[in-house]
């Protein structure tokens, strides 16, 4: 039983790549997301992608649909202290 649901995940993660590099190469005709197309950070806030369409980032930070900027920060995990 075990087998299948490791089989069945794995082909699952196939499945999933061979979208992802699908959508990346018909980037242009489907218009995925913005973090598939060539972009080019402008210096005054806004991100040109190839495609002719243009997006804002806020404080140099880029998201998934404005990838121009700095990387996201990362979050941080808070540790629960015991007051002991």
């Amino acid at each position: 039983m075990i087998k299948y649901i490791l089989i069945g995940a794995l082909l699952f993660l196939v499945q999933i790549t061979y979208v992802n590099g699908n959508c990346m190469q018909l980037a242009q005709d489907f218009k995925c997301t913005y973090m598939h197309l060539q972009c080019t950070d402008n210096n005054n806030g806004e991100c040109s992608c190839e495609d002719g369409s243009t997006c804002r980032w806020k404080d140099g930070i880029g998201d998934d649909n404005c990838p121009c900027g700095g990387a996201k920060p990362r979050r941080r995990r808070r540790r629960v202290h015991d007051g002991l």
